[in-house]
């Protein structure tokens, strides 16, 4: 499995977490189309009585509430939506109903096909509103000039508003898009040259090896034949690093870091250290605690540091739990929090240090599960598999 595949097997987000956002997205916008209708229906009915005109009839209000209550799904579908609430804004103007005191279902379709869509779907619907709006005031009858101006000025001030969110949005996309691949490019050399210390102690130990080996053929076979198992098990270890290694490699013209890299051994003083700046912590280890490639003791440790970084960082005064989980095919790792509500999550989702869990983790082809806890509180999930990918 390539580093990029195994990147694909990463879970970022709960479902039911995931689920909840969609929920109260859908409520809120469910609610303006609601706001919408009752604004246009009212002032158009206002519209008629101080006209003097008839009452709106069943016809009036269907297509009223046809322009306004589309706008509840404009997010998923921003150009049906458009296209329905223009055709029944229209329609409604040609058939000569009383005029509520603004379209603002239109316009508000309009604001979000060119805010959501492409710079190419902006410059289409932007046209294509105008030619609507201009046919549906030349059908109307004899309209008087003032309302073709106001027609058109009022859709290029609105497409003007929305192309000008799309290009911040497509800006501020464009620049966290560049920071995530600088943060991953930092992260990924900065795995590499720790991968680079082990491999090279395993090379090491393996030339020792050799050496005491060659000298003990002479004396005794058994002691011959366990160092020569021992080189053969240490250079298994070593090609599976290296295999790593090469996966997340980049250029780098740094010296390797020669100071020794921590492994789950020393997670008691990491806890300390974390205890030490705020956080209240709770170790617990499940299983056969016993050492694991030094990959894996690795990463391991640097995962849990990060979800503990992220904590200390955006969980405010909280209790953790830190939970490892020894299994004969792979390391469970679990941080949990009880900070801050789902609400002051939000840019936990986006965290630069979880960045560098994604990669450690896709190094193995692991899994990982990142998210808001129901009531509150943050969790990291992790498994690494202790077989070589």
């Amino acid at each position: 499995m390539t580093h990029r595949d195994a990147l694909g097997t990463v879970i970022c987000m709960p479902i039911r977490s995931r689920r909840s956002r969609i929920a109260r997205t859908t409520l809120l916008d469910g609610a303006v189309a609601l706001g919408l209708a009752a604004i246009e229906i009212s002032s158009a009915a206002l519209v008629a009585r101080e006209s003097g005109e008839p009452r709106l009839t069943l016809a009036a209000v269907i297509l009223l509430l046809v322009e306004t209550l589309p706008i509840a799904v404009l997010r998923r579908y921003p150009l049906p939506v458009w296209a329905v609430t223009w055709a029944a804004a229209a329609t409604f103007g040609i058939r000569h109903y009383p005029d509520p005191f603004m379209h603002l279902g239109a316009v508000a379709s309009l604001y979000g096909a060119v805010a959501l869509g492409s710079r190419r779907t902006a410059i289409v619907v932007g046209v294509a509103s105008m030619v609507v709006g201009m046919a549906a005031t030349a059908l109307a009858g004899d309209a008087p000039a003032i309302d073709y101006y106001v027609a058109a000025v009022s859709i290029v001030l609105v497409w003007l508003l929305a192309d000008n969110q799309r290009a911040a949005v497509s800006t501020r996309e464009h620049e966290r898009e560049r920071e995530t691949r600088r943060i991953v490019g930092e992260e990924r050399r900065r795995v590499a040259r720790e991968l680079h210390d082990i491999v090279a102690h395993r090379v090491s130990m393996m030339i020792v090896q050799a050496e005491a080996g060659a000298s003990a053929s002479s004396a005794s076979h058994d002691a011959a034949e366990r160092q020569f198992d021992a080189i053969a098990t240490t250079g298994r270890e070593a090609l599976a690093e290296l295999r790593r290694l090469l996966g997340v490699l980049r250029d780098d013209d740094r010296r390797a870091e020669t100071t020794p890299q921590p492994g789950l051994d020393r997670l008691d003083a990491l806890v300390e250290e974390m205890e030490g700046a705020g956080l209240s912590i709770g170790l617990t280890v499940e299983g056969d605690a016993r050492p694991l490639p030094a990959g894996v003791e690795l990463s391991g440790y640097r995962i849990v540091q990060e979800a503990l970084t992220n904590s200390l960082r955006h969980a405010g005064p909280a209790h953790v739990e830190v939970r490892l989980r020894y299994s004969d095919d792979a390391l469970d790792l679990e941080v949990v929090d009880d900070g801050a509500g789902p609400a002051e999550h939000a840019e936990r989702r986006n965290s630069y240090g979880l960045v560098g869990i994604r990669e450690r983790v896709a190094l193995f082809g692991g899994t990982l599960s990142v998210g808001e806890r129901p009531g509150g509180g943050f969790v990291v999930g992790a498994r690494l598999p202790l077989t070589a990918r």
